[in-house]
């Protein structure tokens, strides 16, 4: 990435964890730095993992799957 790209991220990351900081919290997870950011991460992960055991599980077939019934 361009270094323009890389100091616009950083500068976000810090004016979000600034604000989270100074505002008051409503509920006790808001108290936790940084929590929405590992919770949206946690959430992408277990929705990759769940979507990648449907795949097995419901759409992937034996490999001989299309293979010919000769025992009929």
């Amino acid at each position: 990435m361009k270094t323009i790209h890389w100091i616009t991220l950083i500068a976000v990351l810090v004016m979000t964890l600034v604000a989270q900081i100074l505002t008051d919290p409503y509920y006790w997870w808001e108290r936790i730095l940084g929590f929405f950011a590992i919770f949206g991460f946690v959430g992408c992960l277990l929705l990759m993992f769940v979507a990648k055991l449907l795949g097995h599980v419901m759409v992937s077939h034996k490999p001989d799957y299309y293979k010919e019934e000769t025992d009929v």
